[in-house]
């Protein structure tokens, strides 16, 4: 996550507009205000922007900052121990819980650690952007996070977000070992097909 973002453009109460270091005075009688910003390649480019489009870019460039805002403080307080239970509470019910699903998931390696019981609710908040992450621990062969996986999340996830996993799920059924811990991943994997895809034993 680190450098995700360098940088954004600050708007000042006084009606005074800052582009890059690039300041313009805003009066009322203004209709267009002419801007001179740095591209990538550090050549400066002409902009004229009417009032409406300028406050268009407040409004988005505002939404950045927040969003950067809430990534640092979100980061700020990953855990960094099985024991960082209560920073987990700082991620339910904010967007940019999203941008650390890796981190979350891995907090229910093992469903004895502290954090692994308030890691839950957010990740099945943040249930439709966890595919990436969940295939990746598939292919730990960790067999222990993938039980946890499938039966603390899957089994509480929508219809709508468990369909991208029918093949991986079809994988874990066919999966032939005499381990414990894979025979529990094979009947969690067959009831969450027969649940969501009809499928039948074979």
């Amino acid at each position: 996550m680190e450098n995700m973002y360098t940088g954004y453009y600050i708007f000042s109460d006084d009606n005074k507009t800052n582009f890059g270091g690039v300041a313009a005075n805003i009066t009322n009688e203004q209709t267009m205000v002419k801007l001179t910003l740095k591209d990538k390649e550090k050549n400066f480019i002409n902009y004229e922007l009417s009032l409406d489009e300028l406050n268009a870019v407040k409004e988005q460039i505002e939404r950045l900052s927040k969003r950067i805002e809430n990534i640092n403080f979100l980061k700020a307080n990953l855990p960094q121990s099985k024991f960082d239970e209560n920073k987990l509470l700082s991620f339910h019910n904010i967007e940019e819980s999203k941008c650390f699903l890796d981190e979350l998931l891995a907090c229910i390696q093992d469903m004895s650690w502290p954090i692994a019981k308030n890691a839950v609710p957010i990740l099945l908040e943040n249930q439709k952007y966890l595919n990436e992450s969940i295939v990746k621990a598939f292919e730990s062969e960790d067999n222990a996070w993938i039980y946890n996986i499938l039966y603390f999340l899957m089994r509480e996830f929508e219809k709508e977000s468990i369909h991208c996993y029918q093949t991986e799920l079809e994988r874990l059924k066919k999966t032939s070992s005499t381990s414990k811990d894979n025979e529990g991943i094979q009947e969690i994997a067959d009831t969450l097909l027969k649940k969501f895809f009809h499928e039948s034993v074979e």
